[in-house]
């Protein structure tokens, strides 16, 4: 049983820290298209490699044809008189769209227009990469306050090995506004579905138990006394009942934050849903 506890717990490990070294890379390693290519980068580019200094009508045609490729593989985002305006909005066209630009990159184009396009359509691919947060913060600021009551209730100080219960709240956090982080594009398909940006519903969940609270009803009992005089008696057993109840949920959510952040994971870093 020891043998198998221990596999258990060096297998969670290894998948949180892989988690985590996976979004850390897509955040802050991952490397973007360049926007800022010009004409003579190219020109030094080939005649590094022993090319021509200005590329071949062949290669501005293939150039060209890729670029096209990028543009018509993007669904129709806005139409307007003029033109119509494309984006990507799934993941297989922004990992597409990257193939196709590097490959225009590698051809080494000297054409102006071209070299234009190639940075117009880089800069869309990385606007579409770039992620927003779309977690709860109310539910980030009741799990800070969830954990530092039961920091202190429990007797810890912010000293020596007490440290160590900080762990699991910091780590939990991080996870879950890492994982919270959703490319620009998958915000942008759910627009263009028309579902817009709804209230995370973790909000909404918390929202409803402080209103469950405020709608707890008070009682107030009046008795009549045979000599004329009157007691009342208000019985706020509803109103406690509510609270201690929101507590007790607010705790299990606050703890189970990780757990949301992992189903964020999935969502935004594998699925792109």
């Amino acid at each position: 049983m020891a043998a198998t506890e221990i596999f258990v717990g060096i297998l969670i490990l290894v998948i949180v820290f892989a988690i985590l070294g996976h979004m850390i890379y897509e955040l802050f390693i991952k490397k973007k298209l360049s926007e800022d290519r010009t004409i003579d980068f190219f020109i030094q580019q080939r005649m590094e490699v022993g090319k021509l200094p200005k590329s071949t009508a062949e290669e501005d045609e293939e150039a060209e044809r890729l670029l096209n490729d990028v543009f018509v593989f993007w669904p129709v985002v806005e139409s307007t008189a003029d033109d119509d305006l494309r984006a990507p909005l799934k993941y297989k066209q922004v990992k597409k769209s990257i193939l196709l630009l590097k490959r225009v990159e590698d051809l080494q184009p000297t054409n102006e227009l071209i070299v234009d396009r190639l940075n117009e359509l880089s800069g869309c691919v990385n606007s579409a990469n770039k992620r927003q947060f779309n977690g709860s913060k109310t539910l980030i600021i009741v799990a800070i306050i969830i954990f530092t009551l039961i920091f202190f209730i429990s007797g810890a100080s912010l000293s020596g090995s007490n440290l160590n219960s900080l762990i699991f709240p910091i780590c939990s956090l991080a996870v879950y506004i890492m994982a919270s982080l959703t490319p620009s594009f998958v915000l942008n398909r759910r627009i263009a579905k028309g579902k817009g940006k709804s209230r995370n519903f973790m909000t909404v969940f918390i929202a409803g138990l402080f209103g469950m609270i405020a709608a707890a009803p008070t009682y107030k009992t009046v008795t009549k006394w045979s000599d004329g005089s009157t007691s009342s008696d208000t019985d706020h057993s509803a109103t406690w009942f509510s609270l201690i109840l929101t507590f007790v949920v607010l705790v299990l959510v606050s703890f189970f934050i990780v757990v949301i952040g992992l189903i964020n994971y999935v969502r935004n870093y594998l699925l792109y849903v």
